[in-house]
């Protein structure tokens, strides 16, 4: 919105204030089924592909850098270890930082590798399977190099067959019949989607978001 120089020669911007919930929390709140989570996950899509068509890669993308406001509208927030990309090589640059929240990672920003378009690809294929499943694709722990074992070794479960191993809620209610039914809608497209966004080859998923 503004930005300048104070009388004392600090630099300042000033943004727009974002009061919202995070994603998943929304979610929850709302109990949104299937459908209503994609189209929620569409328009997070839509706002990565545009700083993507810009040269920037997020990097930290995970539930509580986006918020949802009070007109139901995703925001991406928190561009603070966001790299540029070199414009003469808009797919690929070097990670200079390795900050990043090592549950949202892609496997080469944990590994030290390149970064690329399809490092945000794989946060938004990580969001996703938690937003239909309830649950994470991967249980990532540890120092830096126990991570890097983890990831090199790690196996993503089709979301259709993680929602039909959650057949308990967390007070002990069984919800076979939903988890089910949930379990169908995802079989197919949404488990190829989502499997194809974690794969461990960043040239073997989708180029952008």
């Amino acid at each position: 919105i503004d930005g300048g120089i104070t009388a004392d020669g600090r630099l300042y911007y000033a943004m727009e204030f974002v009061e919202g919930v995070s994603m998943l929390d929304y979610a929850r709140q709302k109990k949104l089924v299937v459908r209503e989570c994609i189209a929620l996950m569409i328009e997070v899509c839509d706002a990565v592909a545009h700083a993507q068509a810009h040269l920037v890669v997020h990097r930290d993308l995970k539930p509580s850098n986006i918020l949802v406001d009070d007109y139901n509208q995703p925001r991406v927030l928190d561009f603070g270890i966001a790299k540029l990309l070199d414009s003469s090589g808009p797919n690929q640059t070097a990670s200079e930082v390795r900050a990043m929240t090592p549950v949202y990672a892609a496997p080469e920003q944990i590994l030290g590798e390149t970064i690329s378009t399809a490092t945000d690809v794989y946060a938004l294929g990580v969001l996703l399977y938690q937003l239909l499943t309830g649950t994470l694709p991967h249980e990532r722990s540890g120092a830096l190099i126990s991570l890097a074992e983890s990831v090199r070794q790690e196996s993503i479960e089709r979301p259709s067959v993680a929602i039909r191993r959650a057949a308990h809620t967390p007070n002990g209610q069984t919800t076979q019949i939903d988890h089910a039914r949930v379990a169908r809608e995802l079989a197919g497209d949404l488990d190829t989607i989502v499997l194809m966004a974690l794969r461990r080859e960043p040239a073997r998923r989708y180029a952008n978001a």
